[in-house]
């Protein structure tokens, strides 16, 4: 179930055109068998005279598609939006399109209309449609919302678009996939801290072990992965009749009986939907892979679960459940490298030795043999690696993880019983790493540290651009006026760079076109708003912002080259009070192509005197 919380008009701190340019809107748009599978679906279920609801109507398309089939003017369009700048651009785009008189835009959920003479509703609909899908099919709430209208908000036997949906599941051995898992990460991890580390599971949570995830769905292009190999084939998993959706409390789980075709380690199951867009089933759309069926390229969802061998012929039972849980790739990514691990860790010995530079440029004076905190590391942010590296080095450690308030609603994964676990498995004594959860204004004032360490992650951060995670250089700056550290502390990262690279994506390009006029409804005045890029040839005003996407590379899909050197475009010095900075680069090319994208990402500095002490985010083959 997916509780939603709507914002109201003009409660947003940042500018709501950042968060809508960067989202899939227009890649959406631009997926011609889509848009041609709804306008027929429309064209075959709306007769004149009829009414009809869109749930989630966005920029208003399938609304206005509604409106328009048929050539009838005596149709009734509903839309209900309640994201402030979609509902905005609606109405504009039905105002664009002279569809003023026949579509009514409600700013409600649809649970939350009324049905009724003078309610947002006069009457209950003759078709309902809906686009309230996401990589697994029931992430954005779509179960609840049919059980609500097809009881009060359809007529009886109305027609609902989609008709139906199915979803499918295929196990695969692909080590890239293998990396996402919890027993890749906690091997890795004990890898690097020189332990073997034993993770058992238990439902619920964690039992002797760095983490635990009993099949935790990540969104990706599956496509991009070379290593992939199919063990079974394609199975259906779950099926719903969205015009009779399951009750509330029927298990949306199964169990489903199929033969390996290849023998092979099982790594994930790489899950897609199928929708059937009428009631008798012809015409259909889906999200399958391309080496499943040629021609897609949404996005599907990896269930990254244990890995175990199979062996052809054998027959296997994947269980799959439903949930709307995902875990950000990069983030385990990073967990399962173990170089990674080995340079913090590397570079933290020589902080506790004092032989490293990472110490404020005015501290370099203070004697050498001044005293800096008796060897307590302080670890801040959400990461767990850290504290475990610190506490193998044999400090003290105390993990500041402060719950964040600025973007979560619900408390941060529980980083505290995490690292409990962790320490335990690796036989640290319970005293020796103290878990706090606190801003760094309420550090008690006993804490002094001599090494203050950081991945830098922050949960909140995850998935965003490359430098929210500078929340880092704030949060050193608070504690430095909590005088939890001093000039004499060491700071691991002690600098970062904003690094970038000119490239060629024509994938990431392709889902940045301009929309112009689909299945007759005009959408050009969507553009700016949805972060349309220039049309080839056309220039760009040099006033005009360009559009910052918070996407990783090698999810863009289709083909990456890099067309310049790689460049610095800024300096962060975390010794120095947080400041504005600003950077030009000019950069000549060294291949030739269309530079379509300027790809950024940061390089952490643990230590400016040795160059390798470095992670970065680079773009890797």
């Amino acid at each position: 179930e997916v509780e939603w919380v709507c914002a109201g008009e003009g409660t947003d701190e940042e500018d709501p055109t950042l968060r809508v340019s960067g989202s899939a809107y227009l890649d959406m748009l631009s997926d011609h068998k889509r848009n041609v599978a709804y306008h027929a679906a429309l064209k075959e279920a709306v007769a004149p005279g009829s009414s009809v609801l869109d749930i989630g109507t966005g920029t208003g398309l399938l609304a206005m598609m509604a409106a328009r089939v048929n050539d009838s003017a005596a149709q009734r369009v509903f839309a209900c939006e309640t994201f402030p700048p979609m509902r905005r651009l609606a109405r504009k785009l039905i105002g664009e399109n002279d569809l003023m008189d026949r579509i009514t835009l409600v700013d409600k959920r649809s649970d939350d209309m009324g049905v009724g003479p003078d309610l947002d509703l006069p009457i209950p609909a003759d078709v309902l449609v809906t686009e309230i899908f996401d990589s697994e099919l029931l992430g954005e709430g779509l179960l609840p919302t049919l059980r609500d209208a097809v009881g009060r908000l359809v007529k009886p036997g109305g027609a609902i678009i989609p008709a139906a949906a199915t979803v499918y599941a295929q196990v695969v051995e692909c080590p890239t996939l293998a990396l996402h898992t919890p027993e890749s990460v906690a091997h890795n991890l004990g890898t690097a801290l020189g332990w073997d580390c034993k993770l058992r599971r238990r439902e619920g949570g964690v039992e002797g072990g760095v983490a635990s995830s009993d099949g935790t769905m990540m969104e990706l292009h599956v496509d991009a992965l070379n290593d992939l190999r199919p063990l079974t084939d394609p199975f259906a998993c779950l099926h719903f009749d969205l015009g009779a959706p399951p009750a509330e409390d029927s298990p949306l789980s199964c169990t489903t009986r199929v033969t390996a075709r290849s023998s092979g380690r099982v790594d994930a199951l790489v899950v897609w939907w199928e929708l059937e867009m009428d009631s008798s089933g012809t015409l259909r759309i889906d999200t399958a892979p391309w080496y499943v069926k040629r021609g897609r390229n949404q996005q599907e969802g990896v269930n990254a679960g244990g890995s175990e061998c199979l062996e052809e012929g054998k027959v296997v039972l994947p269980e799959a459940e439903m949930e709307a849980l995902h875990r950000p790739c990069a983030r385990t990514w990073a967990l399962s490298d173990p170089q990674r691990s080995k340079t913090y860790a590397a570079a933290l010995a020589r902080a506790l030795r004092g032989e490293t530079s990472g110490v404020a440029a005015d501290a370099r004076a203070v004697d050498a043999t001044a005293q800096r905190g008796d060897d307590v590391v302080l670890s801040l942010g959400e990461g767990i690696v850290m504290p475990l590296l610190a506490a193998q080095a044999g400090s003290r450690v105390v993990a500041l993880q402060e719950r964040s308030t600025f973007v979560r609603a619900q408390p941060s994964p529980p980083t505290k019983r995490l690292l409990a676990a962790a320490a335990a498995a690796a036989g640290f004594p319970p005293a020796q790493i103290r878990s706090l959860n606190c801003a760094p204004e309420q550090l008690p004032p006993s804490i002094c540290a001599s090494v203050l360490v950081s991945e830098p992650f922050y949960a909140e951060c995850a998935g965003q651009v490359p430098w929210a995670q500078l929340r880092y250089w704030y949060d050193v700056c608070r504690l430095r006026e909590s005088c939890a550290i001093t000039p004499q502390t060491v700071l691991l990262p002690c600098r970062a760079t904003l690094c970038g690279v000119g490239a060629s994506l024509p994938e990431l390009a392709r889902t940045r076109r301009p929309a112009g006029v689909l299945e007759g409804v005009n959408l050009l005045g969507a553009n700016a708003l949805l972060g349309a890029s220039a049309q080839p040839g056309a220039g760009q005003d040099s006033s005009d912002p360009l559009l910052i996407l918070p996407q990783s590379v090698w999810q863009c899909g289709g083909e990456y080259s890099e067309l310049t050197a790689h460049f610095d475009l800024l300096h962060f010095d975390f010794g120095s009070s947080v400041k504005a900075l600003e950077g030009e680069k000019t950069v000549p090319a060294q291949v030739a192509g269309v530079c379509d994208v300027i790809v950024l990402w940061l390089e952490w500095h643990l230590d400016t005197e040795v160059p390798s002490c470095s992670v970065s985010g680079a773009p890797a083959e």
